[in-house]
C-alpha cells in the first residue's frame, strides 16, 4: 500500500470531498467537513509510523536491509569456533588454527557456499552453530579407529573430535571442518546411503570447490 505523506494530501484535486473541506474556513466548516479534516490530519501523522521498523527500540527508522544484519552476526560467530567443554591442547590448537582457514575458503570461493546452497542451507550459518568437542574414550575405541579424525551425526551440529584430528596439517584440519560442516547441513554419506559420496570422495569435493 503506498505510504501517504502531507504532501499527498495537498495535492488532493478539489472535486474530492474531503480535499474541499481541508481547506475550507472553519466558520463554514460542515459535520462532514469536520469528519474529512480529522481524517486527513491521522493520515499525515498516523500514516509515516507504519514504514519503521517495529523492532527499532530509538524510534528511528531502520534504513539496512535484516540480511545485512544477519551476514554481520554470522561475522562475528566466524571469528571462533564454538567449542563445547574441554579439549585436549593439541586438539584445541590445531581446531584454533584450521578454522580461520576454513572460514576464509568459503568466504573466497563461490563454489564452495554452492556446495551448501545445493543443501538448502548457508555454509557460513552452518560453520558458525557448528559445536566442536571432545571425543569420549568409547568413541576413541570405536568410531575414532581406521583413521578417522572426526564424528558428526547428519543434520547435528554437534563435531566430536578425534585425537587424531590433532595430527592433521591445518589445510587438512580445515578441510575437515567443512566436511563436517556439510554433514550438518545434511550431506549423507557411504555406507550409511548407497547412493552417498564415501569420505574421500566428500574430501575431493571439498578440496576441489573450496579451493584447497
Amino acid at each position: 500500500m503506498k505510504q501517504t505523506t502531507r504532501y499527498d494530501v495537498q495535492e488532493i484535486r478539489p472535486r474530492s470531498p474531503y480535499a474541499a473541506c481541508q481547506f475550507a474556513r472553519a466558520a463554514a466548516s460542515t459535520p462532514r467537513c469536520t469528519f474529512a479534516l480529522i481524517l486527513c490530519v491521522l493520515i499525515v501523522t498516523v500514516a509515516p509510523a507504519f514504514g519503521r521498523d517495529r523492532e527499532s527500540t530509538d524510534g528511528a527508522v531502520s534504513t539496512q536491509p535484516k540480511n545485512n544484519a544477519i551476514e554481520a552476526g554470522f561475522d562475528e560467530a566466524l571469528d571462533v569456533p564454538r567449542i563445547s567443554g574441554a579439549l585436549y591442547p593439541r586438539i584445541h590448537n590445531k581446531l584454533q588454527q584450521a578454522y580461520p582457514v576454513a572460514v576464509d575458503h568459503l568466504r573466497n570461493n563461490p563454489k564452495c557456499r554452492d556446495l551448501f546452497a545445493e543443501l538448502g542451507t548457508n555454509g557460513f550459518k552452518k560453520l558458525s552453530t557448528t559445536l566442536y568437542s571432545q571425543s569420549t574414550v568409547t568413541m576413541e575405541r570405536s568410531f575414532c579407529r581406521g583413521g578417522v579424525t572426526a564424528i558428526t551425526v547428519i543434520e547435528s551440529p554437534s563435531v566430536r573430535l578425534c585425537k587424531r584430528f590433532a595430527s592433521l596439517g591445518t589445510v587438512q584440519a580445515a578441510t575437515l571442518l567443512i566436511h563436517e560442516a556439510l554433514h550438518f547441513a545434511g550431506m549423507s554419506e557411504w555406507p550409511r546411503d548407497p547412493q552417498g559420496l564415501n569420505p574421500r570422495e566428500i574430501d575431493a569435493l571439498v578440496k576441489k570447490s573450496c579451493g584447497f
